[in-house]
């Protein structure tokens, strides 16, 4: 060491350099690679350089004594020594390895998927050391990614975006030059999470959790997993669906975790924000009652700890039937038993629909017998009744009730062999019910039901008409209440007692042909229901009279204009309606004696005809005696001879002696009347009121010749007026019995009786025939109408007057239409609230739903 003068110029003696050690030790032999030089006695001149093998010397960078940096050439594969210099010229002789390789062959990349999303991480591990500088990238396709490298052989690349779910190849690229072959990487859709389900299970884990999402079609199956929190599983696709299925993992607290998937072995996963909740698993203690029938149905209350009110909410009985539970407490469900084969099965309960208790607990199904019958089968309103279940078969040994529909049960109680007793509890709705035999925690005892009818009490108020021929075959109409449209008989209490079929009309009306009588006398009629053996009350009686006979009339002939007073000779004459019948005019009789009536002949047509008379205005006498109606000149008729007394009846007088142009005068009784027109054959004229029953018509002409040539009568008859009707509404179809109450004296079934509806909107009307019943009733069938409210008057004179309106209305209504129920299936223990959808519902008090035959509870 030490310093040399030559000349001008000085030579310095310095200690040799060393090599111990450069990093990297290797790198790519196509690309330059940075290496720095560890060694002993460097220094900092201009001279410094580096040499890799037999290449040409580098300049190198003086870091300290002991670190030199190179950038050492493109190179040749293998391994090259790395020498220093100084002066450029003397190098080291130390042998230090810089290995020069080829791209480096790829073990594995994991994962080998991810999503589009990017921002995951794969690991690339190689067959060698890997030498990387700081300008080294993974490549995905065309597109540099970030790397760090994390062992001798290993790197890992983040995984950029990718617009397209596509396959790519990832390279380690430095300075332009790739260090690794390729390998293939696929992206695959982004995964979100639709649907979990169950979303809750028990602490022990276990659940069987099916996942649904997008994302999820298109990769391996063997690739996905689950993640419960931080636990990740797992997990299996159903076939090539967006269905995964995993298993949750047991887990220490009691609350919700996040669950997400992951579709590339569990290095990626979804980021939808799901949840899956932990709670403590549920135990069945009891069930109550512990068994029923094999015909399921009953009500089953399941007690034990940790329920949960859910959607899911089961109970499993046995193997395979699985019925929903109804959440009461936490500690109380009930659910409804399913029909099995009979034997035990245990009872268990799952509040997620997956998960189900191990508990053990068991219900019998035990084959009882079937209910076969009741009786009697129907009962008031009011309840009271007993009746007897007859039993096919075995019965339970549990305590047992009726159970009479919604309408509540009662206890059963032994009634011998077979048989049950039980009294019948109130209704408040006449209505057709199942009778059904459960234990009394509501398992359902016996097979079957009968049925059991709740009926309003059978009432009549009267018959029409109310008298008929001991021969019988009278037609007789009943009138009353609470008529319910089963096997009906009318019931007349003679001697012997005769029942005859009742043909059902409406609830206030049936109709049947009375029986023959040995004699002459009033017998109370009654209505009996066949199928409920319930008896009407109410007071109505049927009079029995001898037929009565024509043998003569007098005169045998009159004109045709009518008006001649004709006296009938026969037998039996005398009845509360009493009738005679001109062909098929019937008029008016006044009765003389048992054997004699007077009836005043119709305007007719010429020709014969036979009179015949009628005590009850419905069975006539069919004795055929010959009345002849003949034309004059100066014949006449009046239209209508009956009318209020109040007056205004606009009456028509026809015949021959009228001209048009004629001055006449006209008088009833002593009364003036007015004369609107006089034509050829015609007058028309106005009845004036009047005080008395009856008033003789005259007509005369100015001259004072009379115009009508025979005695006239015009028969007042009071004002007739309306009080009530019952039931105030009907279908616009028409066809419902309608009763009409009121004021109608003076009239009888001869007088021709039209109810006439009149609409105030439309200013339309329709008229009916009405029947007489009575001095305070009239009935009708009404006619098809628009929908809306019809005023009600009545006439006695074939239409020509009218009652006055007393506000009295009558409403059409539309036919309602069913257009859908919901629910559309209920167990046969029925109870359940049924919503029917449709048109031309109406708030009315008494609507009423029918199931088939049975009528519903209010509605």
């Amino acid at each position: 060491l030490g310093k040399v003068l030559l000349g001008s110029m000085v030579y310095c003696f310095k200690t040799a350099p060393s090599v111990l050690m450069v990093t990297p030790s290797g790198g790519h032999s196509m690309t330059s690679t940075v290496v720095t030089v560890v060694g002993s006695n460097f220094m900092n001149f201009a001279s410094l350089s580096c040499r890799f093998g037999d290449t040409n010397a580098i300049t190198g960078r003086w870091l300290s004594s002991s670190q030199v940096v190179c950038v050492g050439p493109a190179k040749e594969t293998g391994n090259l020594t790395v020498e220093v210099s100084n002066n450029g010229q003397e190098f080291t002789n130390d042998g230090v390895i810089f290995a020069a390789r080829e791209s480096l062959k790829v073990i594995s990349a994991v994962p080998s998927t991810g999503t589009v999303v990017g921002g995951s991480t794969v690991l690339v591990e190689t067959d060698d050391d890997i030498f990387v500088s700081d300008s080294a990238n993974c490549v995905f396709g065309e597109v540099k990614s970030g790397l760090a490298v994390v062992g001798e052989r290993s790197v890992r690349c983040r995984v950029p975006p990718s617009e397209e779910t596509d396959e790519v190849n990832v390279t380690i690229v430095d300075n332009g030059f790739a260090l690794t072959e390729s390998v293939s990487f696929k992206y695959v859709p982004r995964v979100r999470i639709e649907d979990v389900s169950p979303r809750a299970g028990p602490l022990t884990g276990g659940t069987l959790v099916t996942v649904v999402g997008a994302g999820l079609e298109e990769i391996h199956a063997d690739h996905c997993r689950c993640r419960f929190g931080t636990v990740v599983v797992a997990a299996s696709r159903i076939g090539n669906s967006s269905t995964l299925v995993c298993v949750a993992p047991a887990s220490q607290e009691v609350g919700g975790v996040s669950i997400e998937v992951s579709t590339n072995g569990g290095y990626e996963f979804s980021r939808s924000g799901m949840h899956f909740n932990y709670e403590v698993p549920a135990s069945v203690f009891s069930v109550r009652p512990s068994g029923t029938s094999v015909a399921g149905g009953s009500i089953v209350t399941v007690f034990g700890i940790n329920f949960r009110d859910s959607g899911s909410l089961s109970c499993k009985f046995g193997l395979g039937s699985v019925m929903s539970g109804m959440f009461v407490t936490p500690t109380q469900i009930e659910c409804i038993a399913p029909r099995r084969n009979s034997g035990n099965a245990t009872v268990e309960v799952s509040t997620n629909g997956v998960d189900y208790t191990e508990s053990g607990v068991r219900f019998g199904f035990i084959e009882y017998g079937r209910v076969k019958g009741v009786s009697p089968s129907s009962g008031p309103l009011g309840g009271g009744t007993t009746v007897i279940v007859e039993v096919e078969g075995a019965l339970p040994a549990d305590l047992l009730s009726c159970y009479f529909g919604q309408f509540g049960y009662t206890p059963a109680v032994s009634a011998g062999e077979g048989r049950l007793s039980c009294g019948v509890p109130s209704a408040y709705l006449a209505d057709k019910v199942s009778l059904s035999v459960s234990t009394r925690e509501g398992g359902v005892a016996l097979h079957g039901s009968a049925e059991f009818m709740y009926t309003d009490a059978m009432a009549v108020i009267g018959v029409a008409p109310t008298s008929g021929s001991v021969r019988g075959g009278t037609s007789v109409s009943v009138l009353g209440s609470g008529f319910q449209q089963t096997l009906l008989k009318c019931r007349f209490k003679m001697t012997p007692v005769q029942e005859v079929d009742a043909q059902w009309v409406s609830f206030s009306a049936v109709t049947c042909s009375a029986p023959s009588h040995v004699a002459s006398g009033a017998v109370d009629v009654e209505v009996v229901s066949v199928d409920y053996g319930v008896v009407s009350s109410g007071e109505a009686k049927f009079q029995f009279e001898e037929p009565a006979t024509v043998t003569s009339v007098t005169p045998t002939s009159a004109l045709s204009k009518g008006g001649t007073l004709v006296t009938v000779t026969g037998t039996h004459f005398g009845g509360p309606s009493q009738v005679c019948s001109f062909g098929e005019v019937v008029m008016g009789a006044f009765i003389v004696s048992s054997t004699s009536v007077v009836c005043t002949a119709p305007s007719h047509s010429t020709g014969n005809i036979t009179v015949e008379v009628s005590k009850n205005g419905v069975d006539f006498t069919t004795d055929g005696v010959v009345f002849q109606f003949t034309m004059s000149s100066g014949s006449w008729t009046m239209v209508p001879s009956t009318g209020p007394m109040s007056g205004g009846t606009i009456v028509t007088f026809v015949g021959t002696g009228l001209e048009a142009g004629q001055q006449l005068t006209a008088s009833f009784g002593a009364v003036h009347a007015s004369i609107l027109s006089v034509s050829d054959g015609e007058a028309v004229l106005v009845v004036p009121g009047s005080d008395g029953l009856s008033g003789v018509v005259t007509v005369t002409t100015m001259a004072g010749r009379s115009v009508v040539d025979e005695h006239l009568t015009f028969r007042y008859t009071p004002d007739a007026s309306v009080a009530d009707i019952a039931p105030r509404a009907g279908s616009v179809i028409g066809g419902t019995f309608v009763s009409i109450t009121g004021s109608f004296v003076g009239v009888s079934e001869s007088d021709r009786c039209v109810v006439m509806l009149q609409d105030g909107v439309q200013s339309s009307s329709s008229r009916v025939p009405g029947m007489f019943m009575s001095s305070s009733l009239v009935v009708i069938v009404s006619p098809a109408h628009s929908p809306g409210p019809v005023s009600v008057s009545v006439s006695f004179n074939n239409g020509s007057d009218f009652s006055q309106a007393a506000g009295v209305q009558y409403t059409y209504y539309q036919v309602p239409e069913i257009l859908a129920v919901t629910p559309s299936v209920a167990t046969e223990a029925g109870g359940v609230l049924v919503t029917v959808f449709g048109a031309n519902f109406l708030p009315l008090t008494d609507i009423t739903c029918r199931f088939g035959d049975q009528a519903s509870n209010g509605a």
